[in-house]
């Protein structure tokens, strides 16, 4: 809008105040909605008192744990006997009223919404194929084998852990084949690719793979054969990366930070066979003349030892004649030693700190 239509701009500041305030309603209407959605309730069974206190058996609760897909929840008159409020355990009789009847005392504890309930079975994705009796009936695994903390929890856990990565393990100490991934899964199989490997993958997996990820999506040898699939892959298909700049400049400093990156194309004598024929862009005319040049761009102090990859024989820079009994460290070289002094260097003069060399 054009000032001069609208001078006062009430216009325009009427539109801006009326885009705040709706935003500003919106904000609140989310907010609300967070701080009033409440979190699920801990199943808070104390799985510690039962099986640890108590020394009751697993399937003394779980009556299908040795023979079902999945093992089945005690019913309240299993409880009954300890935990009836007339007669039972008085930690559960402090939490009732005194005249209560056994059905108030169930619908207390063990109806929908509950103290004692089942922790969320639906957390295993709907494409996983488990079968519990499998390894507690068939296998005879021990149910600490999987639920390693349930003889001292206190509440069951409301998330699942990594039983994807804790399954693997077990299976490939037991000589199983992780590589079959039908046995556990009905729509993935070895040739299907995990949603990861859609997205540029083929330029973002050497960055995983560098990063140590196991994760099971990460872990390349579940699908592919080092041998055949990446060395052979790498070997054919240069990185992108490797243009001109990195021919001529770039790929000096990646290999001195990482050597093992290159390892997977090229080996030592590939490297050395390439320096000894095609010189450094950094040794333009001069550089190693009598001019000497690259002795004034060297850095000190000399730690650099890329030079030996084509001048294998040359004299360490740190064998430096040292200086003489009769100098002193903090005089300065140059009064003495130089163009037009009385004695002359015998090597180029960078400006550098004399005593770096000659100690």
């Amino acid at each position: 809008m054009d000032l001069l239509d609208n001078p006062s701009g009430t216009k325009p500041r009427r539109r801006i105040g009326a885009w705040i305030a709706a935003c500003a309603g919106l904000i609140a209407i989310v907010l609300a909605s967070c701080l009033g959605a409440r979190p699920p309730r801990a199943a808070t069974f104390p799985h510690d008192v039962h099986v640890t206190e108590k020394g009751l058996a697993c399937t003394m609760c779980h009556l299908t744990a040795k023979t079902a897909d999945l093992p089945s929840m005690p019913p309240p008159e299993l409880c009954a006997p300890c935990h009836d409020p007339k007669n039972g355990d008085p930690r559960v009789r402090a939490n009732a009223a005194p005249d209560a009847t056994f059905a108030q005392w169930r619908d207390r504890w063990f109806a929908q919404g509950g103290v004692f309930r089942r922790s969320s079975t639906g957390q295993l994705p709907s494409d996983v194929v488990f079968r519990h009796g499998d390894h507690t009936g068939k296998a005879q695994l021990p149910c600490t084998q999987c639920h390693v903390d349930m003889p001292s929890e206190r509440e069951v856990p409301v998330s699942m852990p990594d039983w994807k990565r804790a399954c693997m393990e077990c299976h490939e100490q037991r000589g199983m084949d992780n590589r079959d991934c039908s046995k556990c899964h009905q729509r993935i199989t070895k040739d299907t690719p995990p949603q990861s490997h859609f997205h540029a993958w083929d330029t973002r997996h050497g960055e995983i793979v560098r990063n140590g990820d196991d994760s099971s999506q990460h872990r390349c040898e579940l699908c592919h054969d080092e041998q055949s699939s990446c060395t052979e892959c790498h070997q054919n298909n240069a990185p992108k990366n490797h243009d001109n700049m990195f021919r001529t400049r770039t790929h000096g400093f990646l290999a001195s930070v990482d050597r093992s990156r290159c390892y997977t194309c090229h080996r030592t004598d590939s490297c050395d066979e390439c320096h000894r024929t095609t010189l450094p862009v950094t040794h333009r005319p001069g550089f190693g003349d009598n001019a000497q040049r690259h002795c004034n761009s060297c850095h000190l102090p000399l730690q650099d030892t890329g030079c030996v990859v084509c001048h294998p024989g040359t004299p360490s820079h740190n064998e430096a004649e040292d200086l003489p009994s009769n100098h002193q460290p903090s005089w300065n070289c140059r009064q003495c030693h130089g163009p037009g002094r009385d004695e002359d260097l015998p090597h180029p003069d960078g400006g550098h700190q004399c005593t770096a060399c000659h100690r």
